[in-house]
């Protein structure tokens, strides 16, 4: 998915946002909207947000004078979804489909992301509000198609916190088809508030599959930008399933079969998508430059 002109208000929104959970002062903040807007020459409309957000991200970290400015709000978000775990089994246990029910948890986590909205202070009631939203393009008998037959299966992570979710549909994929070799992948470094080795572990991952870093800090899978490990599992996977905005922007347009699992938060992505905003999706894309299908 290219970048569009709102995507450009987006990014200093991002980064008023941003500095304040980071804990930038207020002249810090000036300093890092000074320097999207003394750049914005050098944003190229045809890459996708997450390649071009680096301009914001890069800048924050050197202004906040850390490699990860975000890991405080990391370990915060994975430590609430860890307690609320006992939560989502007792409500997995009222559901009649347990593999639908991981997947809708699954993309109600994803309501934990920094780059597109505030930090979740209640993320109890933010998750039962997100797992009633409409899901008005939900494919998973398409998913529960593929995994049927699928020897390995590789998730393409998101959000530190969100990655408890997606352990609780780990769960619930190896309880169904026993067989499947799953992989999760993760950044190879901070950016934003996207997982990274160590808190896909501190989620428990590393208990229900292989973490396997990106090769790459781009908040998405670009997949030149990524290490020859990543591409050759992304090749191999017979089913593919990327979580969330990031992913989605980068992958929309790739040349596999893949299936998106996220919440939409973003105006431009609702709209790439055809779908509203606040909308749970699980989306088929069979490979070609169109992602959304009749």
């Amino acid at each position: 998915m290219r970048s569009y002109l709102e995507c450009v208000p987006c990014f200093f929104a991002q980064a008023v946002r941003s500095g304040r959970t980071v804990g930038l002062d207020e002249g810090a903040i000036r300093d890092l909207l000074e320097h999207i807007g003394n750049r914005i020459g050098e944003l190229d409309p045809s890459l996708p947000p997450p390649q071009n957000a680096r301009l914001l991200y890069d800048r924050l970290a050197e202004l906040a004078g850390r490699d990860d400015p975000f890991a405080e709000a990391k370990a915060r978000h994975t430590e609430l979804a860890l307690r609320l775990v006992p939560t989502m089994r007792e409500w997995m246990a009222g559901v009649e489909d347990r593999f639908d029910g991981a997947l809708r948890l699954a993309a109600a986590g994803n309501i934990i992301d920094l780059g597109a909205t505030a930090e979740v202070e209640d993320l109890a009631g933010a998750l039962l509000r997100a797992l009633d939203a409409a899901r008005p393009r939900w494919d998973v008998a398409p998913l529960r198609q593929a995994l049927s037959t699928a020897r390995r299966l590789l998730v393409l992570g998101d959000n530190a916190g969100e990655t408890v979710f997606d352990r609780v549909l780990l769960e619930v994929v190896t309880e169904t088809w026993p067989g499947i070799e799953l992989a999760y992948a993760v950044r190879s470094r901070p950016i934003i508030n996207d997982a990274t080795v160590a808190d896909a572990r501190a989620a428990g991952l590393d208990r229900v599959a292989t973490i396997v870093p990106t090769g790459s800090d781009l908040p998405g899978i670009v997949l030149d930008r990524c290490s020859p490990e990543l591409r050759e599992r992304f090749d191999a996977a017979d089913v593919v399933l990327a979580k969330g905005q990031g992913n989605y922007e980068t992958l929309g347009e790739a040349g596999r079969e893949l299936f998106f699992v996220l919440t939409v938060k973003c105006g431009v992505v609702a709209r790439d998508l055809g779908l509203p905003r606040g909308a749970s999706v699980l989306l088929h894309h069979q490979g070609g430059p169109s992602v959304v299908s009749p």
